[in-house]
């Protein structure tokens, strides 16, 4: 999402000047559509005006490439979004960026659990447990620990309440553990 959402206003305009970059259409419905040579709608704008979520993306890349002038942009994208990491290069080669300068991370889900019992998260309903309040919960070792000792691409149970806790059955404490011993030699 854009820092400020005034930014998109400025930003989405620029999903129209593609028509002479790439071909547009518009469909029955009176979606526009971009053609990105694959072999499915690409839709931009719905048929009431309303931008979809990859004009919001395109804006947002746009932003971070031609107006905020970044060199790179990693992403960190769910699994469930690999099948858009062509349609992305695409648009941002007819936007005249080399498709290159944007790197795409593809990680699995990660699921909390205090305990035995499983965090419900929900972003439809605003459910959600930021980074931060999860660090805030646990501290920065064992955040950064947990999700280190993983692939982005393999799923992750973590447990808040082991995360927490200052014994042995902590991975994160029993290194720190031996730091300390290692350290007091």
């Amino acid at each position: 999402t854009f820092p400020e959402p005034e930014a998109r206003l400025t930003t989405f305009p620029l999903v129209l000047g593609l028509d002479g970059k790439e071909k547009m259409s518009k469909q029955l419905d009176n979606d526009i559509e971009i053609a990105l040579g694959d072999d499915k709608d690409n839709v931009v704008l719905r048929g009431d005006g309303s931008p979809t979520y990859f004009a919001s993306d395109i804006a947002y890349h746009y932003n971070k490439f031609s107006e905020r002038k970044f060199d790179k942009v990693i992403n960190i994208w769910g699994a469930d979004h690999q099948g858009h990491i062509s349609r992305m290069k695409a648009v941002i080669g007819a936007l005249g960026i080399s498709p290159e300068r944007l790197e795409v991370i593809i990680s699995q889900m990660v699921s909390l659990h205090r305990g035995e019992e499983l965090v419900r998260i929900s972003k439809r309903s605003g459910d959600i447990i930021t980074l931060r309040e999860v660090i805030d919960e646990v501290g920065t070792d064992a955040c950064r620990f947990f999700f280190l000792s993983r692939s982005a691409d393999s799923q992750m149970d973590f447990n808040l309440e082991l995360a927490k806790k200052e014994s042995a059955d902590n991975p994160v404490y029993y290194v720190q553990y031996a730091h300390a011993r290692i350290a007091s030699i």
